[in-house]
């Protein structure tokens, strides 16, 4: 838990994806014996591990915490504009998930090769892992083995589509197997959220490009239109994967095929009955089989979850669903379930009186069950005509017209009100997606208005703790925490908190996730004294509960001690800072960024105290950089980084969180003279050198500002923006990490030893 705020194709046995993607790392590069890097970032490259696709995947050992991980590269032949969108779309999926299923990714960055900047990323490293296929073969897996393992296929994946993930790359070689029986799906490189935020719809996979691997895709993908492609996919992909586990062959014989061939094939023919290439599989399995593998995508298990349920119906021996519920199937299914009472012919009368009873009980809750797919598949049709009809309205009248997303968007505000009047649900869901979209738009009013309304429409019809409400109020929670006012982000955290509260234990993480909430908005609003209170019950917590020497206990440690800081305990929080950053060296299951954070306090807690030495002794006396990648002065110059007291501020000007840290560096600036303040921008996204300008001028900026080309970035790993070092003398003594904010006390420290 973290609270301050801020595949390949293997031979072999890499694995892939999410926590949080730090953006970032060292341009240094040496080449090894093998050809490859001999470094990436903080990775010491061992081997090559596969080769394919977008990337090359090493074998790495990260130097701290010292642990194995699999390093992803993008090739150097594929480093262009849409290829690189789409590796960083990865990072961006992948951070949505966190799931036992989906392999863990611990960082995300750049490094330089050769003059370019290539994505990486640092995961998991699954050792000794093997395809889902290659797997069942070495273990000589039965029917019930391969089922259990599948099952937990379809759990990841049922995982990432509720978080509004769609794969659309599922195959045996994006599902591994560890030596514990396992699994990890991987490599959602080529993944789409359906919840189409701005990244995403700016970087969308262009009309006529076919992304996927052909024999396990659907019918659909072969049309290559990504705007029509959703969460069935998926489901298809996985019967395809499916019946390759139990066969041990494709559907269809597409394997010496071309790629036109093959769309040609799994559009029009039908794949070959599961009971003819695997006598004695069963009906039931060979009807889930079929009913995944449906060309008419309505006619497919309408979610991954809907295929799970329905093997683990015939794990248990229930009716499934994808069989016709008719009378014979249901008694054979009670006779196969009451064997020692079929066994007794003299209670033929009894068997069928009881199979009649039985029978119409399960053809109840068969049907009962389809009665609600039908209902779900109803409102999901009725939404999808409802964004057909919207995206008809906004399509440009003529040749050279244009329309934006937030064209679309204000058309889909206006029409809602009416359009879903028997479905509330539908109306909330769209509502919180363009919501989400309005404020990666940066149009703030239209946001909050819609991300409100979604909200009051899953409160009033599913009730205040439902997690679909719970999880619209966070949403809202979020907003105000990034654009503010602070008043409203406190009051929202302290709902959350409330609604939380009612329907989870005190000691469960939800309850604690939302503590922290409260704390990172009492931040926001300036309200110290109340933060480091609830830091510091949350830490006697979490240390009864995790005990010290955990990753939780680590972070809540740390976050105390800067809560100390800034309220000006010196002492307490000196002493809480070193603790933390001693166990955060020590602690095997301590991240990157858990260190970095650690580090960062207690830098700042030496700093408060004047112990400038020291502080640079923590960063090994790391001198500053020869900032020869500076390509324009809007203000101001470079000076000299070797003298004196250097703050360098790296920030963007679309950053909502830059847009308010750097007025607090300006009053900084006035206030303490003898500190230099340097601003490092860069020009890309959305911003320019013109709304640089503009934002100087709006915020009445004295201090130097400059345009950089980024090598400062990773120069000094930054994680984001805004991101703050101070330069003694031209040596580092303290990197901001997380917010980037700079405690006054520091400033105040430093400047009684200058």
């Amino acid at each position: 838990m973290v609270s301050n705020t801020d595949g390949p194709d293997p031979g072999g046995d890499p694995g892939f994806t999410a926590e949080t993607a730090d953006l970032g790392t060292r341009p240094d590069r040496t080449d090894g014996a093998g050809g490859f890097p001999a470094k990436i970032g903080p990775y010491v490259i061992k081997r090559v591990i596969a080769s394919g696709g977008m990337g090359t995947v090493y074998e790495a050992v990260q130097e701290n915490p010292r642990r194995p991980a699999a390093v992803k590269v993008i090739k150097h032949t594929m480093a262009s504009g849409d290829a690189l969108r789409r590796f960083e779309r990865e990072a961006q999926a992948l951070a949505r998930l966190r799931h036992p299923g989906i392999a863990q990714i611990y960082e995300a960055g750049t490094f330089v090769e050769a003059g370019v900047s290539l994505p990486f990323f640092a995961l998991e490293y699954i050792p000794n892992a093997r395809t889902i296929i290659a797997y069942a073969k070495a273990k000589g897996l039965d029917l019930r083995g391969k089922l259990d393992l599948f099952l937990q296929v379809c759990d990841a994946v049922h995982y990432g589509h509720q978080r509004g993930i769609i794969h659309r790359d599922l195959k045996p070689g994006n599902i591994l197997v560890d030596s514990q029986g396992r699994v990890r799906v991987i490599d959602f490189g080529v993944a789409r959220a359906v919840d189409a935020d701005l990244e995403q719809v700016d970087h969308q996979t262009q009309v006529g490009q076919i992304i996927g691997t052909a024999q396990y895709m659907s019918p659909e993908q072969f049309e290559a239109d990504p705007n029509d492609l959703d969460t069935r996919s998926d489901v298809y992909a996985l019967g395809v994967v499916l019946y390759e586990l139990l066969a041990d062959r494709l559907p269809y014989p597409v394997e010496h095929s071309g790629i036109f061939e093959i769309a040609r094939i799994v559009r029009e023919e039908e794949p070959a009955a599961l009971s003819r290439v695997l006598p004695g599989v069963g009906e039931e399995i060979e009807a889930i089989a079929a009913k995944a593998l449906q060309k008419d995508r309505e006619r497919r298990f309408q979610s991954a979850f809907g295929l799970a349920e329905d093997l683990r119906r015939f794990l248990r021996g229930e009716a499934v669903s994808a069989k016709p519920a008719s009378l014979a199937y249901q008694v054979k299914v009670f006779a196969r379930k009451n064997k020692a009472v079929v066994g007794l012919a003299s209670a033929a009368a009894v068997l069928l009186i009881v199979g009649m009873a039985v029978t119409a009980k399960l053809y109840v809750d068969v049907n009962a069950a389809r009665d609600r797919a039908e209902v779900a598949a109803a409102k999901a049709i009725a939404a999808n005509e409802f964004l057909k009809s919207t995206l008809a309205a906004v399509v440009p009248p003529g040749f050279g017209d244009v329309r934006t997303i937030g064209d679309l968007c204000d058309r889909v505000a206006l029409d809602l009100d009416t359009a879903f009047p028997d479905s509330p649900g539908t109306e909330a869901d769209i509502r919180n997606t363009i919501g989400h979209i309005y404020y990666r738009l940066d149009k703030r009013p239209q946001a909050e208005q819609q991300l409100i309304r979604a909200h009051a429409l899953r409160r009033d019809n599913l009730g205040p703790t439902a997690e679909l409400t719970l999880e619209a109020l966070h949403d809202l929670n979020y907003f105000y925490y990034v654009f503010g006012p602070p008043a409203k982000n406190v009051a929202t955290s302290r709902e959350y908190f409330a609604m939380v509260s009612r329907s989870y234990a005190p000691e469960q993480e939800e309850v604690l996730e939302a503590r922290w909430l409260i704390h990172d908005a009492l931040i926001f609003a300036g309200d110290f004294e109340r933060a480091e209170q609830v830091a510091r019950d949350l830490r006697t917590d979490i240390v009864r509960l995790h005990g010290q020497e955990s990753a939780d206990g680590l972070s809540a440690l740390t976050i105390h001690a800067m809560g100390l800081l800034m309220i000006g305990r010196l002492d307490e929080a000196g002493a809480a800072a070193h603790e933390a950053f001693a166990l955060s060296a020590s602690l095997p299951t301590a991240g990157a960024r858990d260190v970095r954070y650690a580090r960062s306090t207690y830098a700042a807690a030496l700093l408060s105290a004047g112990e400038i030495d020291q502080a640079k002794s923590l960063y090994g006396h790391r001198r500053a950089p020869d900032l020869t990648g500076v390509q324009m002065a809007y203000q101001g110059s470079l000076g000299d980084l070797n003298r004196g007291v250097k703050i360098l501020v790296m920030f963007e000007t679309w950053c909502p969180f830059s847009q308010r840290y750097i007025p607090k560096m300006e009053k900084i600036s006035r206030q303490y003279g003898d500190l230099d303040v340097l601003a490092l921008t860069r020009t890309n996204r959305s911003s320019s050198d013109d709304r640089v300008r503009q934002f100087i001028q709006d915020n009445r900026l004295s201090f130097s500002v400059l345009k950089e080309s980024g090598r400062t970035w990773n120069y000094f790993e930054a994680t984001g923006t805004p991101f703050t070092v101070i330069l003694h003398d031209g040596e580092v003594i303290w990197k901001s990490s997380g917010d980037g904010n700079i405690p006054g006390r520091l400033v105040e420290g430093i400047l009684k030893q200058g």
